[in-house]
């Protein structure tokens, strides 16, 4: 009884395929009814070979390069786009009568666009992306996608306008308010990126690279308050984020919170042991702290780990003269002079 209801399956099959040559019958057959692509693949060639100028044949043979089992969207979307190139109405009503839970087309084409950017062919990701949100064009994921290949492309005033119709569709869409941010960044309007950059951060909670550009973006507004306590949330998110440590007692230095400071930086050299700016900046804190054996300590700890780093010895000698040992600080004065002249 199974094997009577198979053949009658593929009874039905062909006789839905009737008005098509063998070879494309045979090729659908393997596709859908089979599952065996490599054979479909087989079949489709054939089928070209013999019907170069029916884009049903392209049709087909896309969708097998874009099955799972291949899943080379490019040549899969190349049919596509030589079956349009021949007859585009004809192809796009064939396109439109597909089950597109089976052969979902927009998709097809975003994962081509994906392809196209991972190899740097931002031309034929735009071209493909552009066909995407023509098949779907309430997709919010595809108008982001298209912005970030235009802004590759030094195509940003159409960029922005991407993300801005991205974020009509889905104004929660975190990305999208980052590529925003990127944006206004570029165009050193800090103000708008901070807008965005915060909004991304408070959809994503999870993602401290958002906050750790808020936080930088802040400093660039001199706004060193709003800067301490977006680095403070990383580090607590994070503790073991060395640069958000840094970038922590670099902020708390502007407020001159020098104690404060000390301790994020403490942090990076617990964190990296061998961090020499860390230990520079540790070191000239120290100094406006008047911890003078902590700052030697930590300014010696610079060169140990980074000899090139010059100013470590000016630093010395600042410290050393602020002790009242004149000759120890004249010798690290010109210490650092040789360092100098020795990178010339």
């Amino acid at each position: 009884m199974r094997k009577f209801v198979a053949v009658v399956l593929v009874l039905l099959m062909v006789a839905g395929c009737t008005g098509r040559s063998p070879h494309l019958r045979s090729c659908i057959i393997s596709l859908e009814q089979l599952n065996d692509p490599e054979g479909a693949l087989e079949q489709c060639k054939r089928a070209k070979e013999l019907e170069p100028n029916n884009p049903e044949v392209y049709l087909w043979m896309g969708k097998v390069y874009c099955h799972s089992h291949f899943r080379k969207y490019l040549e899969g979307t190349n049919e596509f786009d030589r079956a349009l190139e021949m007859d585009r109405e004809r192809t796009m009503e064939l396109i439109k009568k597909d089950d597109w839970r089976r052969y979902p087309y927009d998709l097809f084409y975003y994962n081509a666009g994906i392809q196209a950017y991972q190899k740097e062919d931002y031309a034929t990701a735009e071209k493909k992306v552009r066909m995407a949100i023509e098949l779907a064009p309430d997709s919010s994921l595809y108008h982001s996608f298209l912005g970030s290949i235009l802004a590759y492309e030094g195509k940003e005033e159409e960029a922005k306008r991407e993300f801005e119709t991205a974020l009509k569709l889905n104004p929660r869409n975190p990305n999208v308010h980052y590529n925003l941010a990127v944006y206004y960044k570029k165009k050193k309007d800090y103000k708008s990126a901070a807008k965005h950059l915060a909004e991304a951060a408070k959809l994503d909670t999870a993602n401290t690279d958002y906050l750790f550009e808020l936080g930088e973006v802040y400093a660039n507004l001199e706004d060193y308050k709003n800067a301490e306590i977006t680095f403070a949330k990383i580090t607590k998110i994070d503790p073991k984020n060395k640069d958000a440590w840094f970038n922590l007692g670099v902020t708390r230095v502007k407020l001159e919170k020098f104690k404060e400071a000390a301790r994020a930086f403490e942090k990076v050299v617990e964190i990296d042991s061998k961090d020499a700016d860390a230990y520079l900046l540790l070191g000239r804190v120290y100094y406006r702290m008047k911890e003078y054996k902590k700052a030697l300590d930590a300014l010696t700890k610079c060169l140990e780990s980074d000899p090139s780093k010059c100013e470590a010895y000016g630093w010395r000698g600042e410290v050393y003269r602020a002790m009242g040992q004149k000759k120890k600080a004249a010798s690290e004065f010109a210490k650092e002079q040789r360092c100098m002249k020795s990178k010339k």
